[in-house]
């Protein structure tokens, strides 16, 4: 496997309650599973530098396009699917479909971003096939008990507003219309003064000024389609052009629709969990933490213990939203660490049914 190409991992497709899934599989057939989660805007290729080594350890590593995303399936909701179909509960009943048809039990769940919160709620709906748990950047937060709109909570947090353009119309024409400058502003280094994913300054306003919404939700005239584009910011080193490629290619498959469902799931979402919000989880967690992630601070994470028993902690410096590639050495060290003291005790020899 090389991590700058894409074709080096084994790829392979599964049909999932009438959706067809792409996902990468590496690393011996009997070995104890990780199941990783990507988010929004990522791939299974996010993940390109962990799996080999987590594959070189003997574990089994398998990592689907998530749904909406890459070479998985991306139906229009609500014209093809309901909304519901791409709400936490739906994709964890994919998941463990996945499982089911490669005949593999029980899981080790590891998830950034959007699928840090997949894999804390896939907790919620099938506690007994989760061995670990392992989270960058996502903290797990109890499920609210009153429902909050995305407005109302972006004035109490700021930092996402944001997610009021990504749930506009406009978003989703103005990224399928040039997805390689979105992918070039979006998946910059999150030391550069120009990133869009860490803690912003005068030069962010790609997502945090250009496609703020005014006073009334209305998007801004820059937002509009056929509106003035946003400015491309040079590409930071977190990517070379090949892996840029890759990705404005992926998303180019099938556009950003299914993707941007993710942000408009949050009823869906609150009212499927309403009935777990007091649970413990009672499986050894990990959660990654990144310093100047402005839209997951780390004190998002500072009550995780009141939830999590076995909760290992970790905070990795001078790094954003996209750990898995800044600081990818020290987050897989991590990933090991607490694999090598926490978990390999509580994994079986054999975690495949086949």
């Amino acid at each position: 496997m090389n991590p700058a190409d894409p074709s080096s991992f084994t790829h392979k497709y599964a049909y999932l309650n009438n959706i067809r899934y792409h996902y990468v599989d590496e690393g011996p057939r009997d070995g104890p599973v990780i199941l990783a989660c990507h988010g929004f805007p990522d791939l299974w290729f996010g993940w390109r530098h962990h799996i080999p080594i987590l594959a070189s350890k003997g574990y089994r590593v398998i990592v689907p396009d998530l749904l909406g995303f890459g070479q998985t399936d991306a139906p229009h909701a609500p014209e093809i699917v309901p909304l519901t179909r791409y709400g936490h509960k739906s994709v964890a009943k994919d998941l463990m479909a996945l499982l089911d048809q490669l005949g593999i039990d029980k899981v080790i769940l590891l998830g950034h971003d959007w699928g840090g919160q997949q894999v804390w709620r896939t907790y919620f709906y099938y506690p007994e096939r989760i061995i670990a748990i392992m989270s960058l950047c996502t903290p797990y937060l109890p499920p609210a008990t009153h429902y909050t709109t995305l407005e109302e909570f972006v004035e109490l947090f700021p930092a996402w507003e944001y997610q009021l353009y990504f749930n506009t119309p406009e978003a989703e024409v103005n990224f399928d219309e040039d997805p390689e400058t979105f992918f070039r502003n979006a998946l910059n280094t999150s030391c550069s003064p120009n990133t869009l994913m860490a803690k912003p300054t005068e030069a962010d306003d790609i997502y945090v000024q250009e496609f703020s919404s005014d006073d009334d939700g209305n998007s801004n005239s820059e937002n509009s389609a056929g509106g003035e584009k946003p400015k491309v910011l040079k590409r930071g080193p977190l990517l070379t052009e090949a892996e840029l490629g890759y990705y404005a290619s992926e998303f180019g498959r099938r556009g950003f629709h299914g993707g941007l469902n993710w942000y408009k799931t949050r009823r869906v979402n609150f009212d499927d969990e309403l009935p777990h919000a007091d649970t413990i989880v009672k499986v050894p967690c990990l959660m990654v933490t990144a310093e100047l992630d402005f839209a997951l601070p780390p004190e998002m994470a500072s009550s995780m213990h009141e939830s999590i028993p076995d909760l290992t902690m970790r905070a990795v410096k001078d790094t954003g939203h996209w750990i898995m590639t800044e600081k990818k050495d020290e987050v897989t060290q991590h990933i090991c660490d607490f694999l090598d003291f926490k978990v390999a005790s509580k994994t079986p020899p054999l975690n495949s049914k086949i």
